[in-house]
């Protein structure tokens, strides 16, 4: 019944007669219940009916859906500015510290709260264009702009690459700026 309601859209009513399921009914079945409800209240609701309910029940449940459900739920407040939410979600038991995924959205609250090191500790071991940009920020706040400048340029993002080269003063790199009004402000610099 209780899937038959989030199937419906209708979230509130499900995470009503959710409360009133034997614990033991909300983890059973191929899909635990709350992972079902949550994931799909996640992935469909408008922002005001995802915050509505979400936010209430994750700032008061013990008992939380499974960590790949948290994690999307925690992407979901990071998304609509709600740092201080994805980050108790986030800092719950079931979400363990080598999920990737969890590692990359742990790292991009570090940035945002003004953490770099942090979240370069996170990022450690992971791979991938997603972790090089976040990298590639907290290089950034921490001022080490030719740093982040290499990892912009690597992907190919080439905005951010010639604006970490300006703070850095890095006139060889800008010389070959495809930017004109920067090669030339690069060539001016270097004669």
């Amino acid at each position: 019944y209780v899937l038959a309601l989030a199937n419906t859209l209708q979230y509130q009513e499900a995470v009503i007669e959710m409360a009133d399921l034997p614990d033991e009914n909300i983890e059973s079945g191929e899909v635990p219940v709350a992972n079902y409800v949550f994931d799909h209240l996640t992935e469909n609701a408008p922002d005001a009916t995802f915050l509505r309910i979400a936010l209430p029940y994750f700032a008061t449940q013990a008992s939380l859906p499974g960590s790949e459900t948290r994690l999307r739920v925690a992407e979901r407040f990071l998304a609509l500015g709600f740092a201080d939410m994805a980050r108790q979600i986030l800092d719950r038991p079931a979400i363990g510290p080598t999920d990737r995924e969890a590692r990359l959205v742990a790292a991009e609250l570090a940035v945002l709260e003004g953490r770099p090191r942090n979240a370069l500790a996170q990022l450690l071991d992971i791979t991938g264009d997603d972790a090089d940009a976040l990298r590639a920020r907290a290089f950034e706040r921490l001022e080490e702009f030719d740093r982040a400048r290499s990892l912009y340029d690597a992907l190919e993002d080439s905005q951010s690459a010639n604006e970490m080269a300006l703070l850095e003063r890095d006139w060889a790199f800008l010389q070959a700026s495809e930017v004109e009004s920067l090669a030339a402000l690069a060539n001016e610099r270097v004669a």
